[in-house]
């Protein structure tokens, strides 16, 4: 079953044996809420704010959103608003500005060629900075140092369409698999000598709402923005291509968590000026 219990379960146990010895950090982690949603829920949906302040852990790092705080994202974030100000008043629809936002994180955060090189950089910033948790790491730092995997690019596209105001949007976790794969088998969980057999692999990705339709965004594929009813063809030729997201503790679906969430046709407002 996708995203299985044990593995969330796991996670669970994981952090908080490390909330247990980092009492502060657990305190601010609970004091905000999307931090807390996201401790909680593995995601975060349309009406949770990603504000600064959050922070979130990970099997490598304790990460921190605040610009403030974050001279690298402070300057990433005022350059992408006047990148989608100039879109806005040329009369571009939300759709394309939201694949614009989706191509300027991938960008950010090693773009979407070669994703080896991007992880080897990844784990070189982080070895480089020393930092291990409880200590919190930036997530501009690794704006800095071009290289950011599928959760950091998922929540720094949360992040920016919550700040700018672009459009609703959510934050999801998961695995994704090909289509059609009836037990899935997550490749972390594969022996090396057996890698090939992993069809599954974790996953954090976005949904946006566009009018009364939810898209579907990929930072690690920005060039592909799809409706949720619509799976990935990577080879439209081969059934076998075919990508399906499932949320994480067994909820298979697109955009599963969003059932009962209000699906309001709304009018691509006009970003407001940063202060």
């Amino acid at each position: 079953m996708p995203g299985p219990e044990g593995v969330v379960r796991r996670r669970e146990r994981n952090g908080q044996r490390l909330l247990r010895s980092a009492p502060e950090l657990e305190r601010n982690i609970l004091q905000h809420d999307s931090s807390r949603n996201f401790m909680r829920e593995h995601a975060l949906g349309l009406d949770d704010r990603l504000l600064d302040g959050f922070r979130a852990r990970f099997s490598f790092e304790v990460l921190l959103i605040d610009e403030g705080r974050d001279p690298w994202l402070r300057r990433w974030l005022d350059d992408v608003q006047r990148n989608l100000l100039r879109s806005a008043r040329q009369g571009w629809s939300l759709e394309r500005r939201v694949h614009v936002l989706a191509g300027r994180v991938a960008d950010a955060l090693g773009g979407n060629g070669d994703a080896e090189a991007v992880r080897l950089r990844y784990e070189d910033c982080i070895a480089k900075s020393g930092i291990r948790p409880p200590e919190e790491l930036l997530l501009g730092k690794l704006i800095e140092a071009n290289a950011g995997m599928c959760r950091h690019r998922a929540l720094l596209f949360k992040y920016a369409c919550d700040q700018l105001a672009l459009a609703r949007c959510t934050l999801l976790t998961g695995v994704v698999a090909h289509d059609g794969a009836e037990e899935l088998r997550r490749g972390r969980m594969i022996e090396d000598d057996d890698h090939d057999a992993a069809n599954a692999h974790d996953h954090m990705w976005n949904t946006v709402e566009i009018g009364d339709d939810m898209y579907v965004v990929d930072c690690m594929r920005p060039e592909l923005v799809f409706e949720s009813s619509v799976l990935l063809c990577i080879d439209e030729a081969e059934a076998a291509s075919s990508l399906r997201y499932h949320r994480i503790g067994g909820r298979e679906g697109l955009i599963s968590m969003h059932h009962s969430a209000p699906r309001v046709a709304r009018e691509a407002a006009p970003l407001p000026e940063r202060d």
